[in-house]
């Protein structure tokens, strides 16, 4: 049993039977902030949207410390984006873009790691070692005309225009992609970045917060958005240099 919630999928009692402390964490975020987090995965068994739903707490627990004001899935203008953060007097609105590889890819790597999840149990101290190919993001997945981080920004435009929000988009590879920071800085940086590049882009997004594979946070910062963070906010960012 699972507090917030009757029961779990099974993905997800799986994930947290060697992950109590991630658990442990969100049951404080929620319980501290009045969410529902684990509720909202209670009746869901599809198990892609268990992991889109782990980057979204992921980066809830990143705000969770720098945000006096913490709302998830809170209704604005008919949209609910996964984050509104209130930062000292500054709102500021965040959503969340999951880099899914294909669907069949994504169910076999469920599948791998459900059987590295078991033997860890079934043999804790014995040392496990892992060989399989790392998807690397393509950059033109995000910057091409499907790219998801425009269809973000389109999603929430008139929303950013009308209330003048600061717009942060948080992007989380997927368990089996990866995306080097230092890649990502020469995509989205510099007089030919993609900050640049693309106009509307570049007056709607105020940054984007990228979570590495291995756990930590990069914030790349747009110095040409309409809407800046203020300066006291800015300096809680952990600014890509």
């Amino acid at each position: 049993m699972f507090p917030g919630c009757n029961s779990l999928s099974s993905i997800a009692e799986e994930f947290f039977e060697t992950h109590s402390e991630f658990l442990k964490e969100i049951i404080v975020l929620q319980e501290q902030r009045q969410f529902n987090l684990l509720k909202k995965i209670s009746d869901d068994k599809n198990e892609i949207n268990f992991f889109s739903w782990l980057a979204e707490v992921r980066f809830g627990l990143f705000f969770d410390k720098i945000s006096r004001v913490l709302k998830n899935d809170h209704l604005i203008e008919g949209k609910t984006p996964d984050w509104i953060l209130e930062m000292g007097d500054q709102k500021i609105m965040a959503e969340v873009l999951r880099l899914n590889t294909s669907e069949e890819e994504y169910k076999s790597s469920i599948a791998k790691n459900r059987q590295v999840r078991k033997f860890q149990k079934e043999n804790p101290a014995t040392p496990l070692v892992i060989k399989g190919t790392t998807k690397i993001i393509s950059l033109e997945y995000l910057g091409g005309n499907q790219s998801k981080l425009v269809k973000k920004e389109e999603t929430y435009r008139d929303i950013i225009r009308k209330h003048e929000l600061p717009f942060i988009i948080c992007v989380a590879p997927t368990i089996d992609t990866f995306l080097f920071e230092l890649d990502f800085a020469d995509f989205l940086l510099g007089n030919k970045g993609f900050f640049m590049r693309c106009e509307s882009f570049r007056r709607n997004v105020t940054g984007v917060l990228l979570n590495t594979p291995f756990g930590g946070f990069f914030y790349f910062h747009n110095a040409h958005a309409d809407f800046q963070l203020l300066p006291e906010n800015f300096g809680k960012m952990p600014i890509y240099v």
